[in-house]
């Protein structure tokens, strides 16, 4: 089994960082604004992208994997934005509740919006690789379920998964131990089975060794060079078509075979 998170795996932001989306949504309201509300002025763009870090980082610690079930998805990003608009700081023509709606709708349909994201060329590969050997995928993400219902569809992903392991569905998040035993569950296999493949040597691969799963950093950028797992030479890639390298030559997932039948 092969378990893969999404973000930085399998897609990314075609304008990072997240902050830019809701600049792109502030400039769609200006642009289209409805002919009764107030003309919207351009608000700073540093001092709203400060802003808008710190809603979302606020939100993540008051109400931690989307709201869990005391919120749904919706409601949550709706936080975030009102941490905005209705920042002092920020300008009152944007607080009018015709203009609120309107432009918390452009900016919540763009996080669903194929203009946002795009995918890896690599991916698609690497996850028929997978399939031609029988192995089953997983998904292991801290997002929500609109990952699997809209941002995995819009590339053509979803048909590959068996199963799919959500922090806005579990409660938890990576690192905690109870994402990848939960997949465990979901796979029927031995933690040994899987191979977790993603982006984040702590939150992603020690996590993973922690509770017995095998793990390759994926680090396209280069941006975790300096941690302990690539100095320690643990399995590191670039490019997800390099993993079926380390599969083969390093045993990284186990086959099914009659030992492990009879550990289960």
């Amino acid at each position: 089994c092969v378990t893969l998170t999404v973000m930085h795996t399998l897609v990314r932001l075609q304008n990072p960082p997240l902050s830019n989306v809701f600049l792109t949504a502030v400039d769609a309201a200006r642009l289209h604004n409805l002919p009764s509300a107030p003309s919207l002025p351009q608000p700073d763009p540093a001092a709203t992208a400060a802003l808008f870090e710190a809603a979302f980082s606020r939100l993540r610690e008051e109400a931690p994997c989307y709201g869990h079930k005391n919120m749904t998805t919706r409601d949550w990003w709706r936080h975030v934005v009102e941490g905005v608009v209705y920042d002092p700081s920020f300008p009152i023509q944007y607080a009018d509740p015709r203009v609120f709606e309107f432009f918390f709708q452009r900016f919540y349909s763009l996080l669903g919006s194929p203009k946002t994201y795009r995918a890896f060329p690599d991916e698609y590969p690497f996850l028929d690789w997978c399939r031609d050997r029988g192995l089953q995928l997983g998904v292991i993400s801290n997002g929500n379920e609109r990952h699997q219902d809209g941002l995995l569809p819009l590339f053509g992903l979803t048909d590959y998964f068996d199963f799919y392991v959500f922090a806005k569905e579990t409660g938890y998040e990576k690192p905690n131990p109870k994402m990848f035993l939960r997949a465990v569950t979901e796979a029927d296999v031995l933690p040994g089975e899987i191979l977790h493949v993603g982006s984040h040597p702590v939150k992603d691969c020690e996590a993973a060794e922690r509770v017995g799963l095998r793990a390759v950093l994926i680090d396209r950028d280069g941006f975790h060079r300096g941690s302990d797992w690539v100095k320690q030479g643990k399995p590191t890639c670039t490019n997800l078509m390099h993993v079926p390298d380390l599969i083969e030559k390093e045993g990284l997932v186990l086959p099914n075979t009659e030992a492990a039948e009879e550990q289960r």
